[in-house]
């Protein structure tokens, strides 16, 4: 036969755990939706912002950042939403006809509070930023509003070549990563990569190959090259038009200023982009009106 004083005490136990229980179902749900309603920081947008369609229908897109403001001369919304989103035209979907056709003149003016900002940030922390100034002039300007959506779409698989790679690893860790280009006189564009890893590269290839490259190297770290290619604006067409869907991309004409992207990147690192299908964000476009020009 168990003791009263034993029973009274497990009772007693039981009922501080029931008591605890029913507090913790009252408070949680609250702590959580305290969590849900908690609001974000606001996205950075310009002081003021300077918009007039461009008629003169000549002339090349220029879209520039410094550290205090924006320049943009005869771009079209396309061009400004690949800037804004870091997109490739196949990732976008939607809107009216004259996205593409009509062009704008802009001139936007960084706060002074955000300037100061910039100058702390790291070079990829910056760069965020000013995507972030731009999709709010989209939005505060032209009233664009966007979805995202998934589609299955040809894609370029960054993958190690039969010969290895060429590059050794890095001892730098991601304060000390560094990714720069630059060509001189229109000649052969030197990229050059500090700590960088594999993903950080296929977005960059993404950038220049016109459609997006996914990291399938199967390399983890981080690591030191250095490539050397001839841009060459139509080899991203040449690309799509040569392959089938698998299989390595087949090499383009030579040109006398360097090798292409895709030679390169097989010649001096040892990796190759293999033509191929996966799952790409896209961007749909929902809304958007003509700005009203100032």
């Amino acid at each position: 036969m168990v003791p009263l004083s034993l029973c009274q005490s497990r009772l007693r136990r039981e009922s501080s755990r029931i008591a605890l229980g029913a507090l913790l179902i009252g408070i949680l749900p609250a702590i959580h939706a305290g969590a849900q309603s908690a609001p974000s920081a606001p996205a950075p947008s310009f002081e003021v912002a300077s918009i007039r369609v461009n008629h003169s229908a000549s002339g090349g897109t220029h879209i520039s950042f410094s550290e205090s403001s924006l320049r943009v001369s005869n771009a079209s919304v396309k061009n400004l939403i690949f800037s804004a989103y870091e997109i490739q035209p196949s990732q976008l979907s939607g809107g009216p006809g004259w996205i593409n056709t009509a062009r704008f003149d802009i001139n936007a003016k960084v706060e002074d509070s955000l300037v100061e900002k910039f100058k702390t940030l790291k070079p990829e922390e910056g760069r965020e930023q000013r995507k972030l100034l731009l999709q709010s002039l989209l939005a505060e300007r032209f009233n664009l509003k966007v979805s995202r959506a998934t589609k299955e779409l040809p894609i370029y698989a960054l993958v190690v070549a039969k010969s290895g790679i060429k590059f050794p690893e890095s001892k730098l860790d991601v304060k000390g990563s560094s990714m720069n280009s630059h060509s001189q006189g229109g000649g052969p564009v030197t990229l050059e990569s500090k700590g960088v890893t594999m993903a950080s590269l296929a977005e960059n290839l993404s950038r220049q190959v016109d459609r997006t490259v996914l990291d399938r190297t199967g390399l983890a770290g981080r690591y030191d090259f250095t490539l050397q290619y001839s841009r060459d604006e139509n080899q991203g067409a040449m690309f799509r038009a040569s392959d089938s869907g698998s299989g390595a991309a087949s090499a383009p004409p030579p040109d006398s200023a360097g090798p292409t992207i895709f030679t390169a990147l097989q010649e001096q690192l040892g990796l190759k982009l293999e033509a191929t299908k996966g799952p790409v964000d896209i961007l749909v476009i929902d809304h958007i009106d003509m700005p009203t020009e100032d």
